[in-house]
């Protein structure tokens, strides 16, 4: 299968990584800046407790015609996602869909729902996703992995690796199967939801608990879980 992962950041950058190993499938990239010039020169280099990776593949700084993919992972972050709307349609083939892989409230978040609301315009603000991808090309995904790029091309896997993935309507799809499948294959603890609204809501409740005290501490989050008196740690104690 042909595949792609819009975004080559930490999550994209770990999603492809274990892609590109599975030997699978035929994996692309869409990276820029110096991500993009590590990625093309020298492939990735992702650093894992199950084992360190270095694995090759096509990056390209823009979607290319004669690249058509099935199945295209986005993982870039949500405020840029409006931007690429056009190349999202140019890039997959007809019948192809993408996978959302992002967190807080998605633009596709009223699709489906009855009676139907109206549009989330924050997060869509001219409607571009909508008007020239639409919904129903698009399956949610709510992901649990701590991942980081150390340098250009360099990916260091911190911990978890739970991806849910859903259909914006709450439907079971061969699609929804097809894309859990993906990824299973490829080593990520993936699952399906037919409730996803649910799952990104939780996500979204734990990132404004926990991201506020990881800026106050300047610790992240395994940190913070391991601590067992936080107003002892010394990271903590620079803070006011």
């Amino acid at each position: 299968m042909d595949v792609c992962v819009f975004g080559a950041g930490a999550v994209g950058g770990y999603l492809t990584a274990r892609l590109a190993r599975s030997g699978r499938h035929r994996i692309s990239v869409v990276a820029r800046g110096h991500q993009f010039e590590a990625l093309r020169a020298g492939g990735l280099q992702l650093s894992d407790p199950q084992g360190d990776l270095d694995v090759s593949f096509a990056a390209v700084p823009r979607w290319l015609r004669t690249c058509r993919p099935r199945t295209v992972f986005v993982t870039l972050k949500a405020p840029s996602l409006p931007a690429v709307a056009d190349d999202l349609r140019g890039l997959l083939r007809p019948h192809g869909f993408a996978v959302f892989v992002s967190n807080g409230i998605p633009w596709w978040w009223n699709h489906g729902l009855d009676p139907p609301t109206c549009q989330v315009m924050r997060v869509d603000p001219e409607g571009r996703l909508r008007d020239r991808l639409g919904a129903d090309r698009a399956l949610g995904c709510v992901v649990h992995s701590a991942n980081e790029v150390v340098a250009p091309g360099k990916v260091v896997h911190h911990a978890n690796n739970r991806w849910v993935l859903g259909e914006p309507d709450d439907t079971l799809t061969p699609r929804l199967t097809t894309a859990v499948e993906l990824l299973q294959t490829a080593g990520l603890g993936a699952e399906i939801s037919t409730g996803l609204r649910r799952e990104i809501g939780i996500k979204l409740l734990r990132n404004a608990a926990f991201n506020p005290l990881c800026a106050l501490t300047r610790l992240n989050a395994g940190d913070l879980a391991a601590a067992p008196d936080l107003a002892r740690s010394p990271k903590a104690c620079r803070t006011r």
